[in-house]
């Protein structure tokens, strides 16, 4: 899921396309120089279907080891029998997902086999100009086959005399080598492998050598003789000596020599705060501010054209540390931040600002743009003095200020007075900073982000096509993290949301939400109520969106790019009309994305005849699943056949390899008998192919033995199971036979969740309930043709269980004393919400508790009361704030003692905290966090709330700093949700 947002997220920055090079893996691509590669794939009759589709996925990995468009690598495909089939040209298609779908799209035909014809098309027609072929670029022929049919010298060497390099790949028994000999350029460019099962084993060794030759071709070309020909930019071929650059984004010129988004020249005070107030922890805050000065001065360029600096310290008084002309290098800037000492004097900050003014207005330059940049707490000795300092600021607003928070106590207050903006307040552990200053200093149109975020996008999510499992779990979960990812506003992104089953609906338009309102967002796309009587209309949800994208009172913009995007389980496909009114949006301009969940082979067919960009949703979480199928005398072999086809559609929704999910599956009878271990198949083809290879066998009927198996032999290293995954067993059978609970509870302890489905009317529940983890493990359905109806379920519930995290005790406390006011309320309400996102509140997952403190603490609701997270909603809604002091000790107590009277055994305990830090009895809270090292099995998280907020007491709570959580995101989320989910599921 992680790539498919990363590379929607790129979609709408359509200002800096490189960013879908990069996110689809750059590194991966293993040949990037130009050149017109052609296959001719036998689908004669000697070639069965099943290996016809072998051959066709092997030219597909074959085509994502070359950099594909019509400046680099072009491909083209064409089948042939005794005559040439279906297939596309050179200039057919520029993307690597177009090709790979007609690839896919090409048909198995059956009929005899000729070699001269295919041959000679491949002259006469694959490689000529008018059908995209280029004179300047290598030319490469792969010649697949598995048969013999005569030919001669002369359709091989006509193809050689024209340019045309061939490689011949013989697959099987009956393959001529002689007659390969003939095609080939060499001996070195014919393969050979033993079936289509192997043929993959080729591919490495032949894009080896197929990239070496092209670069070979290439060598003497300017491109590749001067690789820097094109400064900041692609040299690309456009003639045996002639090229093309294409320049980087932000440069111009014949050969990209132009930068002409150089940032404009700046001159910059940095001011210090070294007073007494710093002085308990000096060393660390002064390396703090040394480490985000070099944060924040990264790729600046100081001289008398670009950057100049500053440095100043304040305390009782202002010292200019380092002048403009003093500091020539960041390195003399950091050593100066090095060699500070420290004061023990007031702090009068206003000083340390009028000492900066000064230095810009006497000694910096004219016409540039001037900066402040303070390091400080914001806790000043004289604060009217600083108040009267900053009435003045209107005289001097020419000059931005910026002020980073350093120290143990920081006054927000002070620190958002003197940067004008709390936006302008920036945290010392980020480099945010200096994307504040670098989007001020370039050019706006040179900003690729603010550009490419101008975009109105439709989502429309299919309430009858999805079952209700996904549409409110991977769903939400979806569009949550596409949301985190993007801006919104007036010159960013705007959000409008369609729902549709057999009619479609606005849920909301793009005037709706903004960035002040993200969270009310969050939650209109957390939420939707399955239609499960009614069929699916993609097309009615597309005309509508249609209709709102150009409309300007529904919030649509000009000039915004226009994008759909569809998620659906695309199980209804698309009538010819319905196509070519999707393919006349898209060549208006209206970006169509589809994501299916858990699609199939028919619904690809649907999301490509419909879109841009297909992506497709599997469960990816690592996991060792294995099948136990009953093939006893009970089970007739057509209904063992039956059982085989379900395990191939189960294992269709999950991403198949050594790093993702791996698959062993055995058949039984009275004993273990054909089948395969998790190391023996890495790739969903060839584990549906061992499914099938796997043969009924008859006989009596045992559980025990082969539950035995499944924990001594195939959950075991030696047979591929990995020691830090999840591991599932499915069981299934038609009959009854004798069982005890040790073989299924000796599963169960070495940590395999058994499934156990039961097919037919002759079951015993009791024996499968001794099998399976739980009640809601054990699957029952009437035939074994009824079997597939329970596909979709069992594999949510697995995939849930893949990754699910563990129990939790959770009390979220909250400081409601004289110090908070409503608006803190609202916050800690909104982020009780973005951290209880994804929470499933039950007796098995999470548990919630909610306490208030001021004076006293007080049990609002007990982990009995909340079973929702509306109810956790609700409960802060109606709390009240009290004119008492903050006794923070004792909302602390109160949480212990929840846990110890109401909580549950053997689960993690954790604590969240929402205040200022600020205690009106410090030495009982100093008392009560030394108590509260004996119970150090529960985690407290702080969560920052207030004008002045005590970092120090926050982090003493907390237990560490990095504890402590701002109060508008949701770190905090991603912490508690690493800690409850295994490692290699994040």
């Amino acid at each position: 899921m992680k790539m498919l947002l990363q590379t929607f997220i790129s979609v709408l920055c359509f200002g800096v396309g490189v960013i879908t090079i990069v996110v689809n893996g750059l590194d991966s691509i293993y040949c990037q120089e130009p050149a017109d590669i052609g296959f001719l794939v036998d689908a004669s009759g000697s070639v069965n279907s099943n290996d016809f589709e072998k051959a066709k996925r092997f030219i597909i990995n074959f085509t994502k080891e070359f950099s594909i468009s019509n400046r680099a690598v072009q491909i083209s495909v064409f089948a042939f029998n005794d005559e040439v089939e279906g297939g596309f040209y050179l200039n057919s298609y520029s993307t690597e997902e177009e090709i790979s779908s007609a690839i896919l799209g090409i048909v198995f035909t059956g009929g005899n086999t000729d070699f001269d014809i295919p041959l000679n098309f491949a002259r006469t027609q694959m490689f000529v100009p008018q059908n995209g072929a280029r004179s300047y670029v290598k030319k490469i022929l792969i010649f697949i086959t598995d048969g013999d049919a005569d030919i001669t010298d002369e359709p091989g060497q006509l193809l050689r005399d024209i340019g045309v390099t061939v490689y011949t790949i013989g697959v099987g028994e009956n393959v001529n080598t002689n007659n390969l000999d003939k095609i080939a350029t060499s001996v070195n460019h014919r393969y050979i492998a033993l079936n289509f099962s192997l043929i993959d084993d080729l591919g490495q060794n032949l894009t080896s050598q197929a990239c070496i030759e092209i670069r070979e071709y290439m060598k003497d070309h300017p491109c590749q003789t001067n690789p820097d020909r094109c400064n900041f930019g692609l040299c690309w071929p456009t003639g045996n000596t002639s090229y093309r650059c294409d320049c980087d984004f932000g440069y111009t010129g014949e050969h990209c020599e132009s930068d002409n988004c150089e940032p404009s020249a700046a001159d910059i005070v940095f001011v210090i705060d070294v007073s007494a107030s710093l002085s308990s922890n000096l060393l660390n805050l002064l390396n703090h501010a040394k480490d985000h000065a070099e944060l924040a001065t990264k790729e600046w360029k100081i001289d008398n054209d670009h950057f100049q600096i500053a440095l100043v310290t304040v305390a009782e008084s202002a010292s200019t540390v380092l002048g403009f002309s003093h500091i020539a290098t960041k390195w003399a800037f950091l050593t100066g931040i090095s060699n500070l000492n420290l004061k023990n004097e007031p702090s009068n900050i206003h000083l340390g600002l009028y000492k900066a003014v000064e230095l810009l207005t006497t000694k910096g330059r004219s016409n540039v743009k001037k900066k402040i940049i303070l390091y400080s707490d914001g806790l000043p000795s004289n604060p009217s003095a600083l108040e009267q300092t900053l009435s003045y600021s209107q005289y001097y607003s020419y000059i931005d200020i910026y002020t980073v928070a350093i120290g143990i106590d920081v006054s927000h207050y002070f620190l958002a007075k003197i940067s004008r903006v709390v936006s302008n307040v920036f945290p010392y552990n980020s480099d945010a900073l200096w994307h504040c200053i670098m989007q001020n200093l370039i050019k706006p149109e040179c900003n690729a982000c603010v550009k490419s975020e101008q975009a109105d996008v439709i989502i429309l999510v299919d309430l009858s096509g999805i079952q209700h499992d996904y549409l409110n779990s991977i769903v939400p979960t979806l569009l949550v993290k596409i949301l985190s990812k993007i801006r919104l506003g007036t010159n960013a992104v705007k959000l409008a949301l369609v729902t549709f089953c057999d009619q479609a609906s606005t849920r909301f338009n793009f005037n709706a939400y903004s960035e002040n309102n993200r969270l009310d967002l969050q939650r209109s796309l957390s939420s939707y109520e399955a239609v499960t009587d009614k069929s699916s209309n993609i097309l009615e949800a597309i005309k509508l969106a249609e209709a709102l994208l150009g409309n300007p009172t529904e919030g649509a913009r000009s000039s915004a790019k226009k994008v759909i995007l569809v998620i659906s389980e695309f199980k209804n496909s698309l009538n010819e009309q319905d196509l070519r009114y999707a393919e006349e949006l898209r060549n208006n301009g209206i970006n169509i994305h589809t994501i299916g969940i858990f699609a199939d082979g028919n619904a690809f067919d649907t999301m490509s005849g419909l879109a841009s960009t297909l992506y497709h949703i599997v469960c990816q979480d690592p996991a060792d699943i294995g099948f136990l199928l009953d093939a006893s005398g009970s089970v007739v072999s057509s209904e063992f056949e039956k059982v085989k086809t379900f395990a191939i559609n189960f294992i269709k929704k999950f991403d198949i390899s050594n790093q993702a999910v791996k698959i062993s599956a055995f058949a039984f009878d009275a004993e273990v008998k054909g089948g395969f271990h998790f190391n023996h198949f890495s790739t969903e083809q060839d584990i549906s192919t061992g499914i099938r290879g796997i043969v009924y066998t008859g006989g009596g009927t045992s559980f025990d033995i082969p539950l035995t198996f499944a924990r001594e032999q195939m959950f075991l290293p030696q047979n591929g199971a990995r020691g830090y995954t999840k591991k599932i067993l499915i069981f299934i059978t038609d009959g009854d036979a004798p069982t005890t609970d040790e073989p299924g509870q000796l599963l169960r302890d070495m940590g395999v969740a058994v499934y156990a489905i039961g097919v037919g009317s002759n079951l015993n529940t009791n024996n499968l309930d001794k099998i399976a983890t739980s009640v809601n493990h054990r699957y029952m359905v009437l035939s074994f043709s009824l079997i597939n109806k329970i596909k979709d379920t069992l594999t949510s519930k697995a995939c849930k269980d893949i990754c699910e995290p563990v129990a939790v005790d959770v009390v979220f406390v909250i400081d409601v004393s004289a110090s908070m006011d409503s608006k803190f309320l609202n916050h800690a309400k909104d982020h009780t919400e973005l951290t209880t996102k994804e929470w499933q509140i039950d007796d098995y997952h999470f548990q919630i508790a909610l306490v208030t403190v001021a004076k006293s603490a007080n049990t609002v609701l007990g982990f009995s009361n909340i079973a929702t997270k509306d109810d956790l909603r609700n409960g802060i809604a109606n709390i009240n704030l009290k004119n008492e002091p903050s006794n923070i000790h004792l909302g602390l107590s109160k949480a212990f003692e929840l846990f110890n009277i109401k909580g549950r055994s053997n689960v993690k305990k954790k604590i969240i905290l929402y205040s200022d830090g600020l205690p009106s009895n410090p030495p009982a809270l100093e008392r009560t966090l030394s108590s509260l090292q004996h119970y150090s099995n529960i985690e407290i998280y702080t969560v920052a709330l207030g004008v002045d907020v005590s970092h120090y007491f926050l982090s003493r709570i907390s237990r560490d700093v990095s504890n402590v959580f701002p109060y508008n995101t949701d770190a905090l989320w991603h912490h508690i949700m690493q800690d409850l989910i295994k490692p290699e599921c994040n």
